[in-house]
């Protein structure tokens, strides 16, 4: 069975300029290669599937609001961030194929040294820019994408027949790069099930 995601987050918001985050977004080929894995999980009334262009591996979340960063502190960090993200390379990671947990139908990929200089740069940037507070929440568990979250109670056995109807929807979705850290705005729609996001700037990998 998968469970209501929404009903164990923690620190949820409804700040309508949204939440600081770090994101890895993928590009567009990589989004339309995970178009028929949503489709399939389209219509399940315990699951909200995620907007394509909403798609992201979360590297670091922050617990301030984009309004409350103001215009000298979005600078001080896109200077730091950029600064700290000199000396990295663009970061490729290998996702397997669509996974259901207990709360989420996820793309996983596994972290490595790479993934964590990543994360050790977005957390040391934003805590030089921002503050001790910028490094309250741990990094998450490792690179992945969300595909959908439960909203409430349901078989996880439909989930999985759902997506095992076409070969190509469960094989592995590969290798991706990344060439930027996209900072954003995160608004956590729980009405809907959805996280949406607006790219505050973008730091180049290896600039």
């Amino acid at each position: 069975m998968v469970t209501d995601f929404f009903a164990t987050t923690v620190d949820d918001w409804d700040d309508p300029s949204g939440k600081l985050h770090a994101y890895l977004v993928p590009d567009s080929a990589t989004r339309d290669r995970l178009c028929p894995a949503l489709d399939r999980l389209a219509d399940l009334p315990f699951l909200a599937p995620q907007p394509l262009d909403a798609l992201h591996a979360t590297v670091q979340r922050f617990g301030f609001s984009a309004d409350e960063l103001g215009a000298a502190g979005l600078a001080a960090l896109e200077r730091t961030a950029g600064e700290a993200a000199a000396g990295l390379a663009p970061v490729t990671l290998e996702f397997a194929g669509p996974t259901v947990t207990q709360d989420s139908v996820l793309v996983p990929a596994g972290p490595d040294t790479v993934w964590e200089a990543l994360v050790a740069s977005v957390r040391a940037a934003a805590g030089e820019a921002l503050g001790r507070e910028a490094t309250h929440y741990a990094p998450p568990w490792g690179p992945h994408l969300t595909l959908a979250y439960a909203t409430a109670t349901g078989d996880d056995a439909q989930i999985t027949g759902r997506l095992e109807r076409d070969p190509a929807v469960t094989s592995a979705l590969g290798t991706v790069t990344f060439s930027h850290i996209h900072w954003c705005a995160v608004h956590q729609n729980r009405a809907q099930g959805t996280y949406t996001f607006d790219t505050l700037f973008a730091t180049p990998l290896g600039s």
